[in-house]
């Protein structure tokens, strides 16, 4: 453990005085519980070494919103780690054990980090230290996705010693990359192992030592990206100075020579990487009470100068760095009197000027930060006065970081881990320590995404009075989603099944409303075409008490759409036509300024027709407001039925009906 990070927890015993605000904002939700409370023990551990109940706690989230977290928890005398996976919209499933871990951890709170890595898929890997008689090896569980996670693979050499630190990361096609520190027999050195998709670790012993054996190394960290790009960045004494130092390795590729980050005349310290969607990666890491950054090339090359992060000379700690799918970066870190603060810079460019994110007086620990690909950033961190709590701040793209937050509740909480998925929805986790109760790992999320309305079914037509039956579903990743309906009449109703009668004609628009936990929402709408009834066709006339002559009775069908000044159909039927009759169908628009204009649609004709008949020539035609469009159907020897379609605009078109004696030109009123 560095002086840095021992100096740090000695805050979190040490620390008086409190900020901060106990209510939640919208977009956080109350966290749950992952784990089952620890056995008793303890471990036998020395001084100032005690066994956690439950410790180092750590997340990870796919782009589409499956999170693992993992963790170590007490089970007499071992440490064991675990890890749960929760689907989007789901719940945290049963805890697995994947292994046992160093027990001792430093005041109880530092120790053995277990950590995790999920790819898009769902494929995940979880790596740690395992304790053996007198050395101890790095370990790998990989979950496939939908399945349970492996027995644990060796993947360092356990005749010498790996420290309790490693770091891993997973590609889209399931490429795995693990580091951590291992001992040669006289120094400290950096090592890796690749586990191909779908196959198993090399042998343990044959790791790739990364840096060089002549000197100490230590603090290994690594990055991929989607397409399999890795870099790896650590600390390595050079006989005087702790040098910061990376190599890059491109996707299906070897990795790049060493590059030193930091130059000489100081010590750098806790570096940090991220990795862009092209391989470009940005390192961080502190240099002389200063926080220092530097980019490379997606072949490994430095790319530009050092540049200073934070802006004045003061006592920094623990820089950690995001990128979105630009290359922007946002770097956090722990600056003077102990607050959080963060920078900014666009893609190769400089940080800009720092920001102090964190609550004035406040007394800050361990920051993490994360960015979704559009540039969403989140910052958490512990906050240390006489309580224990995590706090967060979130920015939008290309802005700055809002208020800050209280995402835990009560005193307690420490040790915050961080990630984000492909909607913006922040995901943390913390160990929780409540006075007189169990330590447990805790998971909250910052539901940042509205519901997803996947289904809406809303007819296109209804009758007045007669009840409309319509129906959604909706989701959501992180806290449900609840169905709200207004009806366009001024009614409303809530649920994913409704049913609504108008009580007058026109064109309504439905407006269907899923709302989340966290208050977000989000809508869609439809439109339904509401008419009265169709009226009965009146009886035809009678020509005389003996000998009545027959008349056609026939009903128009049609569907449309509507706008203020004219309509549209969408279907245009006769139905019941007599065998052998003749249908006639033509239009007149309404005059414009003494012109007469010409009707849309052809005239339509059909000889010999019967049963129903499609006015196909109508349908799709815009007509004007005032159009009238006569149907006529005449059979010799009985009296014919004229219906008049009149457009009205968003009203609905109206109908009405005449009779046309036989032999006649002109319709007159049925008798």
């Amino acid at each position: 453990m560095s002086a840095a990070r021992a100096a740090l927890l000695l805050l979190v015993i040490a620390a008086t005085g409190a900020w901060g605000a106990d209510a939640q904002a919208a977009g956080w939700l109350s966290p749950v519980a992952v784990s089952t409370p620890q056995t008793s023990g303890p471990a036998t551990c020395g001084f100032l070494s005690g066994q956690p109940g439950i410790a180092s706690v750590d997340v990870a989230v796919t782009p589409a919103g499956e999170t693992v977290a993992t963790w170590t928890r007490a089970n007499g005398g071992t440490q064991e780690v675990q890890a749960a996976v929760r689907p989007p919209g789901g719940a945290f499933g049963p805890a697995q054990t994947l292994g046992t871990t160093q027990p001792c951890y430093f005041i109880g709170i530092l120790g053995a980090q277990p950590r995790v890595a999920v790819d898009p898929k769902g494929n995940a890997v979880v790596v740690w230290a395992h304790p053996l008689a007198t050395t101890s090896v790095i370990q790998a569980s990989v979950r496939p996705a939908g399945g349970s996670f492996s027995p644990p693979a060796d993947l360092s050499d356990a005749s010498r010693n790996a420290q309790s630190d490693p770091d891993v990361t997973i590609s889209a096609d399931g490429t795995i990359v693990a580091v951590w520190t291992w001992n040669n027999g006289s120094k400290n050195v950096i090592q890796t192992s690749t586990r191909a998709p779908g196959g198993a670790f090399p042998p343990a012993g044959t790791a790739t030592t990364l840096s060089n054996v002549t000197q100490d190394a230590a603090a290994a960290r690594v990055a991929s990206n989607d397409r399999g790009d890795v870099a790896v960045v650590w600390r390595r004494t050079n006989g005087t100075n702790q040098i910061a130092q990376a190599r890059v390795r491109p996707a299906g590729g070897a990795f790049a020579p060493v590059v030193d980050l930091s130059g000489t005349g100081a010590d750098a310290d806790a570096p940090a990487v991220a990795i862009d969607p092209v391989g470009r990666a940005t390192a961080v890491w502190t240099r002389s009470s200063l926080v220092e950054s530097r980019f490379l090339t997606a072949a490994g090359a430095l790319d530009g100068g050092i540049d200073n992060v934070s802006d004045t000379a003061e006592t920094v700690n623990y820089p950690t760095v995001a990128l979105d799918a630009s290359n922007n970066a946002v770097a956090v870190w722990v600056g003077g009197s102990n607050q959080t603060k963060a920078a900014s810079r666009a893609s190769r460019a400089s940080f800009g000027t720092p920001q102090t994110i964190s609550g004035p007086g406040s007394s800050s620990l361990l920051p993490a930060v994360a960015m979704d690909p559009s540039g969403t950033a989140v910052a958490v961190w512990t906050q240390s006065q006489s309580t224990t709590t995590i706090q967060a701040a979130t920015r939008p793209p290309g802005g700055s970081f809002g208020g800050v937050e209280d995402i835990s509740q009560g005193s307690g909480a420490y040790l915050a881990s961080l990630a984000i998925d492909g909607e913006a929805n922040a995901i943390v986790g913390w160990t929780f320590s409540p006075s007189g109760s169990p330590q447990v790992a805790q998971v909250t999320a910052y539901d940042a995404a509205p519901p997803t309305i996947s289904a809406a079914s809303v007819p296109g037509t209804g009758t007045t009075g007669a009840p409309v039956g319509m129906s959604a579903a909706a989701s959501d990743r992180w806290s449900g989603a609840n169905l709200s309906w207004s009806f366009g009449d001024g009614s409303s109703a809530t649920g994913p099944s409704v049913s609504h009668a108008y009580g007058a004609p026109g064109v309504y628009t439905v407006t269907i409303t899923a709302t989340d936990g966290a208050g977000n929402g989000t809508s869609i709408q439809r439109t339904i075409q509401v008419a009265n009834p169709v009226p009965a066709v009146p009886a035809p006339p009678v020509q005389n008490a003996t000998t009545p002559t027959p008349a056609i009775n026939v009903t128009l069908s049609f569907k449309y759409s509507a706008s203020n000044s004219s309509t549209k159909l969408t279907s245009f039927s006769a139905k019941g036509v007599p065998t052998g009759a003749t249908v006639t169908v033509g239009c007149t628009p309404p005059k414009r300024k003494g012109k007469t204009p010409r009707c849309p649609a052809r005239d339509f004709k059909k000889s010999n027709a019967r049963g129903t008949v499609k006015l196909t020539t109508f349908v799709s035609k815009r007509f004007k407001r005032g159009t009238v469009i006569e149907v006529r159907v005449t059979k010799p020897g009985m009296i014919g039925a004229v219906k008049r379609l009149t457009i009205r605009g968003r009203s609905g078109p109206t109908t009405t009906t005449s009779c046309l004696a036989p032999g006649a030109k002109t319709p007159s009123r049925c008798s």
